[in-house]
């Protein structure tokens, strides 16, 4: 990859994460990074190719980190380490989930992509289920494997809106993302087995953030009724 073009890249993520997809053009990514519009468009035809791209190594970022290691044991700890590594793929492309109807209805060919990923993270996160029941730290049938992958996808998947149209509303929301890995454990935590469960609970504290510290303020609400 050009040089050029992985900085147009870099630039329409950090554009598109700031200001949100629908407010960035083509013109303010090439104002940004001090090139002419007709550069740009010689490493991309529009921002919708520009969009694809980005997907594409979200997409990679993603099913690289719910892979499972080779040749080792999985431990707890592998499954938090998973997670959080996964909440900071999912915020590193956060505008997706920002905007991701109106990406995807943009893109008939994302629309296809993004169901695609879906059913790999699907397949992948049963595997790691399956990998903690085969190591005797969980008991999960099939269905329940099924049940906690789905509630666990549409949990991380939403986290940051909830946390950004609720909590916080800038970028600043390290801590808050960390709370998501909390989230997902606690789906899991009454199926582990006792001494997983005591070694998950010990994992898990770094990653209880108090969320009533960001609760909005009632008087900041108090002409909502």
């Amino acid at each position: 990859m050009s040089n050029t073009r992985a900085r147009i890249l870099a630039t329409s993520l950090a554009l598109f994460n700031q200001r949100g997809e629908r407010n960035v053009t083509t013109n303010h990514i090439a104002a940004e990074l001090g090139i002419s519009p007709g550069n740009l468009y010689y490493h991309f035809r529009n921002k919708q190719a520009i969009i694809e791209e980005l997907y594409l190594e979200h997409r990679q970022a993603v099913l690289n980190r719910m892979t499972l290691p080779e040749n080792c044991g999985f431990a707890m700890k592998d499954k938090v380490a998973l997670l959080d590594a996964l909440t900071q793929a999912l915020w590193a492309h956060r505008f997706f989930y920002r905007d991701i109807e109106q990406i995807l209805a943009d893109s008939p060919r994302l629309a296809q992509l993004h169901k695609a990923t879906f059913n790999a993270v699907f397949e992948k996160s049963c595997l790691l289920l399956q990998a903690l029941v085969d190591a005797g730290l969980m008991q999960a049938n099939d269905n329940l494997q099924r049940d906690l992958s789905y509630a666990a996808w549409i949990l991380m998947t939403n986290w940051i809106g909830f946390i950004r149209t609720t909590l916080v509303a800038h970028d600043d929301a390290g801590p808050l993302l960390r709370r998501a890995v909390y989230q997902v454990l606690m789906l899991e935590r009454p199926y582990l087995s006792p001494t997983a469960g005591s070694q998950l609970d010990e994992l898990m504290q770094v990653y209880r953030i108090d969320l009533t510290t960001f609760h909005p303020a009632k008087e900041d609400f108090a002409d909502a009724h």
